[in-house]
């Protein structure tokens, strides 16, 4: 795993000049007395943040690559995009750029750039924090700023996400300047304003600094009879390691962007009152719960590799199209299919919801219940049927969570009500006929000669 270094590449890079590097949390000559002094000690101390010849220069704009560098110091991303962009050259901030792209938070523009040396916006700051920290505003929240109306569309989702958890505040009478040039001192108060513990150094840890967001980036953490008043964010830096939860209270969300097939242990009477967000995108995952805790809601966000889910779970919706492992004893009371996934596994599902964009979704074993809008195609056993009268309903499962191998499986029974037939008249309707004594008459001696039956 990559490690970070507690001497980086400064942030303001002048051109010819080289950079050099103030020792991490030393006090720089226009720091002293600096209403945000304390801010740029604690993430100069913590390598994330870096000065020039001695100077922070808190007042300097900062660019997008500089950002970049930013925030893979802080979440110690693994993986990185190839790099399609036209404008992005070898620098010291293109490794950070190319993950961010991988992780989702920077996107680059419809002309194939992603203009790294351009001075960064306050609103797409806010953006790519909003997307790094997977922050999401209530429901129906309104942004409360003064120039509210100033803000673009591509940025109120995030503004207002931030905004509602009072990372940022207004100034001048309340107002968020939103492209207005993020400076470095602005920059470094929105870090301190939003994760008040950031935990780099594997270990047990029975008490936390304060209330707030907490951030992993290193494998090998447990936190045990602690309250979390906040969000728990598992970084990518967690890497294919394990975090443990033991008797932990977590009053928000616990995002999962890190850990591997040695899993994200919830136990002892561990609660999150918030979701778990699932949203890791290189590698496995694996997710344990023990009897005794409670987690209410799983999201599945974003990965392209298996998720595993073990324990029980009252709800897990998943809008990303990866396969979900379902050991044997793992038991989901309600699962939400927005997308087309892969549910494998002995374990039991017993309702399962699919949206439209589920069509084509396999299970291994069957759910106790299949609610679905008619038509809406599954695969259950290695048998496939369509949805009809908004539900899908099999009796008799011989080849779900059995035994291995024997291609093809037995028979599944289904329970029919009605069978309608499907035809080309133009204008007219289906015909439907109940079952009777395991048959279903249609008469059809009054359909024109050109009628074809096109489905059953």
């Amino acid at each position: 795993m990559r490690k970070i270094l507690s001497v980086m590449l400064v942030l303001a890079v002048l051109a010819g000049a080289a950079p050099v590097a103030a020792a991490a949390g030393s006090d720089y000559a226009d720091v002293p007395g600096h209403w945000a002094e304390a801010s740029i000690n604690r993430w100069s101390a913590e390598g994330v943040i870096t000065g020039y010849a001695g100077k922070f220069r808190p007042d300097d704009p900062i660019t997008r690559g500089e950002f970049a560098v930013i925030l893979d110091r802080i979440l110690d991303y693994q993986t990185a995009a190839a790099n399609k962009f036209v404008d992005l050259p070898e620098a010291f901030y293109t490794d950070a750029m190319l993950k961010a792209n991988f992780a989702g938070v920077i996107t680059g523009y419809t002309d194939g750039t992603v203009k790294p040396e351009q001075n960064i916006s306050r609103q797409e700051a806010f953006v790519m924090i909003a997307r790094a920290f997977k922050l999401k505003a209530p429901a129906g929240y309104a942004l409360k700023a003064a120039d509210a109306g100033d803000v673009a569309g591509f940025a109120r989702d995030a503004v207002a996400a931030l905004e509602s958890k009072n990372f940022i505040q207004g100034r001048d009478g309340g107002k968020l300047y939103p492209a207005a040039t993020i400076t470095r001192v602005e920059i470094v108060k929105l870090l301190d304003n939003i994760i008040a513990n950031f935990i780099v150094k594997a270990g047990t840890y029975t008490q936390l600094e304060k209330a707030g967001m907490v951030v992993v980036n290193v494998p090998g953490v447990t936190f045990k009879d602690v309250t979390i008043s906040g969000s728990l964010v598992v970084a990518p830096g967690v890497a294919e390691g394990d975090l443990t939860l033991d008797n932990v209270k977590v009053t928000g969300d616990v995002v999962v962007l890190g850990g591997g097939v040695n899993s994200i242990k919830i136990l002892g009477g561990s609660a999150v009152s918030g979701s778990i967000i699932i949203s890791k995108v290189d590698g496995k995952i694996r997710v344990f719960t023990e009897d005794g805790t409670e987690v209410p809601f799983v999201v599945i966000e974003d990965g392209r590799d298996d998720i595993v889910l073990e324990g029980t779970f009252k709800s897990v919706t998943v809008n990303a199209g990866v396969t979900v492992t379902l050991p044997k004893d793992t038991v989901v009371e309600n699962l939400q299919l927005n997308v087309t996934a892969n549910i494998k596994g002995e374990g039991t599902v017993e309702t399962a919801t699919l949206g439209l964009g589920a069509s084509g979704s396999v299970f291994e074993k069957k759910p106790g219940t299949i609610n679905a809008p008619d038509g809406v195609v599954v695969t259950i056993g290695g048998n496939t049927y369509t949805a009809s009268g908004g539900t899908v309903t099999i009796i008799d499962d011989t080849t779900g969570g059995g035994g291995g191998g024997g291609g093809g499986g037995g028979d599944v029974g289904v329970t029919v009500a009605s069978v309608t037939l499907y035809y080309n008249n133009p204008g007219a309707a289906e015909m439907t006929a109940t079952v009777s004594s395991g048959t279903s008459t249609f008469n059809i001696a009054s359909l024109p000669d050109s009628v074809v039956i096109t489905g059953i």
